[in-house]
């Protein structure tokens, strides 16, 4: 409880402040005991934000009209609408990555952006991407989740790393589904990794 009101205080600060940069970053021992409090989702000088290793509330409302850089790794939060509203809530996002959210429930992650140019995530059952400035991808695929791109404009670069057997993947209608949405790319990087 200390430390929660101690990080609403740096929140504060921030806010206060106008700082622009801003990482909370803990190491596994804590193991999700760090909160973050509301006033985070409503930071207004905020350019690049980076969180690990805490656990992620759902806002009612969310709203960082300077973000362009969201980093999230190791994160829990309640659901899946929780990182949507954040990224709908940032009208200028245009860098998100999403490693390691520790939660073993289905989900679908919806990305809409009309800003958004990169997206890094590893981690959702399936995904949905509707943001048509997109210009970078990277991603991992494997036989439980699936990478869906409504609108896109040309790739620059596309990196995919397949899991898990490479013959159900390389024969599989997601592959193809990938393959499609990215006929448009100029620079492609696959690699396969092999579970054991």
């Amino acid at each position: 409880t200390d430390f929660l009101l101690n990080l609403t205080l740096w929140i504060d600060l921030v806010n206060a402040r106008g700082i622009q940069h801003l990482d909370i970053c803990f190491d596994r021992s804590y193991r999700f005991g760090v909160i973050t409090p509301l006033s985070l989702y409503t930071c207004e000088t905020l350019v690049h934000l980076r969180l690990s290793w805490v656990i992620l509330v759902h806002p009612e409302f969310a709203f960082l009209p300077c973000l362009k850089i969201m980093h999230l790794e190791c994160i829990k939060c309640p659901n899946e609408a929780t990182l949507e509203k954040l990224i709908l809530g940032s009208p200028v996002l245009e860098d998100v990555t999403i490693i390691a959210y520790l939660d073993d429930a289905p989900k679908v992650l919806q990305v809409r952006s009309q800003t958004l140019k990169r997206i890094h995530i590893n981690v959702y059952t399936k995904v949905v991407s509707d943001a048509p400035l997109l210009q970078y991808l990277k991603t991992e695929v494997n036989p439980n989740n699936h990478f869906k791109i409504t609108s896109s404009g040309s790739f620059a670069k596309v990196d995919i790393s397949f899991g898990g057997e490479h013959s159900e993947l390389c024969e599989g209608s997601m592959t193809r589904d990938i393959l499609t949405a990215i006929s448009r790319v100029r620079d492609l990087v696959i690699s396969f990794v092999t579970w054991e």
